[in-house]
């Protein structure tokens, strides 16, 4: 094996970013997650990996998620529901709410309707339709906001928490049949129920900002027990079908385990005890459900765990750092593309002074600095949206001078730049960036999700390949003048009636003039972007 010298670049600091919520559908067997920066990924259970990304515009926040009719809804405190079209990952319907920021969101039974809770104290109904939502009506209004809402299986009842008390709802009439008052720990600090839920003999389980469990009796109106699980808040909470063990977790990151049981002498009394107590995470949890027998929690600390709920398995836990979908850096030749959330940043890296004289040097040894990094471009996105993805060429030349393409796909369109670079050799080098404007059309109104600048040996010709948010493939070449780029094959990976489905490509390696994919439905396909045709499947 041959001798290697590495770089250490530490230059670029990659932040993950805290997990707000998540939702489970179990038909199409798919978990959405939010994070802090309102982005959103949805998971596959089933093989348990990271599928696609919804990127957010620059005005949108993401609070809560919901799975309806196997359609992805999302809400903020930006006063907007959010229908999202899965084979394009992008908004495909935006509702707004009456009642201002939307704290929480929830969905009956039979998935016909949703019902969303606001800060104005509003408690707003909507009907779910095959391709939209519809408003439906809205309840009396509350003198306070609404954090948490829950739906009874009968879909007759629904529940609401707030701050300082819990509301039992007619879903029908809109109309108030319960209020349930909560204690404070001081007189002049409130008490927020950040989450709720009701199981079906009609008993209410909430948690609080004093780190408590309450199980309640809705019909009455009376508390019938209280734990103190946390020292802090209880964010979130889940019950499994068979509604014999609650689990909950918040700012203080411990997971605790409740169950109901019944005495040896007589069945039918049953009561909640504490159980068990799981250390999964180091920070907050946010959000906490269960999913095809596995309890999946999330939070400040970026990480998404998976426990067994089966006895033979309930050790085993599975952790699924945050890393990014695709590759953040791009290189080449001694030029490092780094790609940020709204810029990407051009750096040239240092210079070993013994590069030439390796004699001597065992395997970790530390090598004299000749030159440190130096940082050639900031480079700021468009209207300072997202950047999806981007990538580094160029085409050979002399050594005194360098012209370096650099391009980027936001939410809306692909971006190419033009970088000359003077001279290599001074220490100050003038950088003249100019930005392409001749493209084709398609670049505009067909945004990339990956893309990579190669170099045709054979053709003399610098191209751009990437693949639309349609998995469509496309590749652009370098006209002479340098002036533009003009568009040369194009491959349809996905037919188009099938994009009606949430399939689509979403791995891509491009080699000479190859690309392989591979989509959603596992299917893995060479194509020739010579002849835009399918080569091996």
């Amino acid at each position: 094996m041959g001798d290697y010298l590495v770089h250490r670049a530490r230059f670029f600091d990659y932040q993950p970013k805290a997990i707000q919520s998540m939702n489970y559908d179990d038909a199409i067997k798919k978990l959405a997650i939010s994070r802090s920066d309102s982005t959103i990924e949805i998971w596959c259970t089933k093989n348990e990996f990271l599928e696609s990304i919804i990127y957010p515009t620059a005005d949108r926040q993401v609070e809560s998620l919901l799975w309806c009719r196997s359609q992805l809804l999302s809400s903020g405190l930006d006063g907007f529901i959010v229908l999202y079209d899965l084979a394009r990952l992008t908004a495909k319907k935006l509702v707004p709410s009456i009642g201002g920021a939307i704290w929480c969101m929830n969905k009956n039974k039979s998935e016909t309707k949703i019902v969303v809770g606001t800060e104005d104290g509003y408690v707003v109904m909507y009907e779910v339709q095959i391709d939209g939502i519809l408003f439906e009506k809205s309840f009396n209004k509350l003198d306070s906001r609404i954090l948490s809402i829950a739906w009874h299986k009968d879909e007759e009842i629904l529940i609401t928490g707030g701050i300082d008390n819990i509301r039992v709802w007619d879903a029908n009439s809109g109309q108030v049949l319960q209020r349930l008052s909560l204690g404070r720990i001081d007189k002049n600090k409130e008490t927020l129920v950040w989450c709720l839920t009701i199981t079906s003999d009609f008993q209410i389980i909430s948690g609080d900002s004093r780190g408590k469990i309450s199980i309640w009796n809705s019909e009455q109106g009376n508390l019938i027990k209280s734990f103190q699980t946390h020292s802090v808040d209880v964010l979130c909470l889940c019950i499994d079908e068979t509604e014999k063990h609650v689990y909950c977790s918040g700012i203080d990151p411990s997971i605790v385990q409740l169950d109901l049981v019944s005495t040896s002498q007589e069945e039918n009394y049953k009561y909640w005890v504490k159980s068990s107590v799981y250390y999964h995470h180091t920070h907050d949890v946010r959000s906490i459900l269960i999913a095809d027998n596995q309890l999946i929690s999330a939070g400040v600390d970026t990480k998404i765990v998976f426990k067994s709920l089966e006895k033979k398995n309930s050790s085993k836990n599975r952790k699924y750092n945050s890393m990014p979908q695709k590759s953040l850096v791009h290189t080449h030749d001694d030029f490092v593309l780094i790609q940020h959330d709204k810029h990407l940043e051009l750096w040239k890296l240092g210079q070993s002074g013994d590069d030439c004289n390796l004699d001597g040097k065992k395997d970790g040894d530390y090598l004299s600095i000749l030159r440190s990094p130096k940082k050639f471009l900031h480079l700021n996105s468009k209207n300072d949206l997202n950047i999806v993805c981007s990538s580094i060429g160029a085409l050979p030349t002399d050594e005194n001078s360098q012209t370096i393409w650099i391009s980027y796909s936001d939410l809306n369109s692909i971006h190419i730049y033009k970088i000359e670079i003077s001279s290599k050799q001074l220490l100050e080098p003038k950088v003249n960036v100019i930005k392409i404007k001749s493209l084709p059309l398609a670049c505009g109104n067909r945004p990339a999700v990956i893309m990579n600048f190669c170099y045709s040996a054979s053709s003399n010709q610098l191209r751009l390949n990437y693949l639309t948010n349609k998995s469509c493939l496309q590749s652009l070449y370098l006209l002479n003048d340098e002036l533009g780029f003009a568009l040369d094959s194009t491959i349809q990976c996905i037919p188009q009636d099938l994009l009606l489905t949430d399939n689509r490509v979403h791995l891509v390696d491009f080699k000479d003039d190859y690309v392989a994919t591979a989509d959603t439905d596992t299917n893995i396909v060479i194509w020739s972007l010579k002849t835009q045709s399918q080569i091996h499947h």
